[in-house]
């Protein structure tokens, strides 16, 4: 995958939807821009200091690499709820990183010690589901947050607003995964 290009993809898609109110997508002309893939896009406000502005990000391979890109950066610039839409005079302040994620894959487990033996902190990124509940944290988040793996699961099921004490329940529904990450250089 081209760094250059992946970056560029989101930031013209932030551009277009922060400066003229289009949803812009990119020409796919690259072969490795036409696979399905899940991706989360997370922009950064790098004024004073780097701190979270917007992450959004589409988990399942639902539209092909180059227009989930275009989609999640335009996404994490203004559906956030967490935070007001991105606007025009923040554009030079904000830095961003996009994260491909690899096919999502289904847990086998009869006990914790069998989830704990697929973690890899800092490498696996979690999803769990329970009936009509669900969350996912990128592999990168139990690192940054000084997790263990209990921590990793319980913030995990808290997310989804399931009880931690369900873990280790067969009705709940742990899969894995792994992503590729591409950085922007602050401003």
């Amino acid at each position: 995958m081209d760094k250059d290009r992946i970056l560029e993809i989101a930031e013209e898609s932030i551009n277009q939807i922060v400066i003229h109110n289009s949803e812009w997508l990119p020409v796919l002309d690259q072969d490795w821009l036409q696979p399905k893939r899940g991706v989360f896009t997370t922009l950064y406000s790098n004024q004073p200091n780097k701190t979270l502005r917007g992450c959004i990000g589409i988990p399942m391979p639902i539209h092909p690499v180059g227009h989930a890109i275009a989609i999640s950066a335009r996404k994490s610039a203004t559906q956030d709820p967490r935070f007001p839409r991105v606007i025009q005079d923040e554009l030079d302040q904000i830095s961003l990183s996009v994260e491909i994620l690899s096919e999502i894959e289904p847990i086998e487990y009869e006990s914790i010690s069998d989830l704990h033996g697929e973690i890899i902190l800092g490498e696996t990124g979690l999803l769990v589901e329970y009936q009509n509940y669900s969350a996912l944290f990128l592999p990168r988040v139990p690192t940054e947050q000084n997790w263990d793996k209990d921590q990793y699961l319980a913030h995990l099921c808290k997310k989804a607003y399931i009880p931690p004490s369900f873990i280790g329940d067969k009705p709940l529904k742990f899969s894995k995964f792994t992503t590729e990450f591409f950085e922007q250089n602050e401003n």
